[in-house]
Parts: C-alpha cells; structure tokens; sequence
C-alpha cells in the first residue's frame, strides 16, 4: 500500500502546479508579440511586424526596455510585466511630434523612429560583430501576410 501525501505536501503540489502553470501561459503568451500600432499611428503603410520575444530573451531585459532620465536608464527590471504601464513603446515614444513625460530626457523620437532606430541598430551591430543578425530589410520585419492584431 503506498504512503497517502500529507495535506501539507499535497497542498505544495497543487500550489506548484498552479504558479508554474500560470507563469507558463504568461510567457506563451509573450513568446512572439505582434507589433501592430495602427491604434497610435493610424493606417500603417506596411503590415505589423511579429516579434519573436522569446528568440531576444537571452539579451538583458534593459537593453531595449527603458526610461531615460539624465541620460540613464532608470527603468526597474521587475515592473516589466505585459500589460503594466511603460513596458510598450508607445507608452512613452508617441505620434510623431509630441513629447512624453516631462520627467524624461528631451529627445523627440517618435514610435516609427524608435523601432527602426532600437531593431534595426541592434541587428546591424550584431551583423558587424559577425553574428547571426535579425532583419535588416523593411521586408524583414514588415512581411507581407502578417497577421493583424484584434481589435
């Protein structure tokens, strides 16, 4: 007859079953992101780009998230959570021409800027070191067929 786990042991199991299953489907969901901002720029001339979260998770977390204050990124790691406020682009790099939060450093950099300018940066430097670069091409990104975001 096998020994019957004590309710505390059972109690563990089933706690750890629910918080790995719950952090699983959080980052399933956060394994390709579609970037799809027609909501912010109006029509896009070219289709949403996919976004293979899961293939960049190797970098550091701050290396493309960020709040610039005095030309230093103070953005905390740990409030980096989906939907929380400032984890997106357009949070704080809005339409072309305005200015976000009075607090952060005074570039102008508007959303379309700072994606090629973050992306495509990064994929070009990774080229030169002779590393398996991402895309460099506007095709590369923006494929035709892409999916479009719900609304």
């Amino acid at each position: 007859m096998r020994p019957r786990p004590t309710p505390l042991k059972a109690a563990l199991l089933v706690m750890a079953i629910l918080v790995l299953g719950a952090s699983g489907a959080a980052l399933a969901d956060m394994d390709n992101i579609l970037i799809d901002n027609s909501k912010v720029l109006g029509a896009l001339t070219r289709p949403p780009v996919a976004f293979p979260h899961v293939t960049h998770m190797s970098m550091d977390c701050l290396d493309c998230h960020h709040r610039m204050q005095k030309g230093k990124n103070v953005q905390d790691a740990g409030s980096l959570e989906e939907k929380a406020k400032g984890v997106r682009c357009q949070d704080c790099h809005a339409v072309t021409g305005s200015r976000f939060a009075p607090d952060l450093d005074p570039t102008k950099t508007a959303l379309t800027q700072s994606y090629h300018k973050m992306c495509l940066g990064c994929h070009q430097k990774l080229g030169a070191t002779g590393k398996k670069p991402g895309p460099r091409t506007c095709a590369g990104c923006h494929k035709k067929g892409a999916p479009v975001a719900k609304k």
